[in-house]
């Protein structure tokens, strides 16, 4: 739910009053598990992140050879078919966000270390 309205409304036009009314909650449960709208943004993210990273684990390891890994890395309307949380709109959120949040691009650099080590 969370990563759905910013993809569709863009970081910096989802407010936490949006994501509260959208989850049913109050801004005191809200804060008690989030410490700012950055926090739950980073923590979808990582979602998305570790998605990526299983469908390139699965892609690695269903390749025969390099070749085959190449042509299979970029088959992405199999990617489609089993992760619905990515489309274009998800990474231009993502390229935008960091440029405002310093320590996301970070997390984005040790996550797509591990993808392709």
């Amino acid at each position: 739910m969370k990563l759905k309205m910013f993809i569709a409304n863009g970081y910096d036009n989802t407010s936490i009053n949006d994501i509260t009314n959208a989850c049913n909650i109050t801004k005191g449960a809200f804060y008690h598990h989030f410490k700012s709208k950055d926090e739950i943004f980073i923590q979808a993210i990582e979602v998305i992140m570790e998605e990526i990273k299983k469908w390139t684990d699965e892609k690695n390891l269903s390749s025969k050879n390099m070749k085959e890994l190449i042509q299979n890395s970029f088959d992405y309307f199999t990617y489609s078919k089993y992760y619905d949380n990515i489309n274009s709109d998800t990474y231009l959120v993502l390229i935008d966000s960091i440029k405002k949040i310093p320590n996301l691009k970070q997390r984005c650099l040790t996550i797509f270390s591990a993808i392709f080590h």
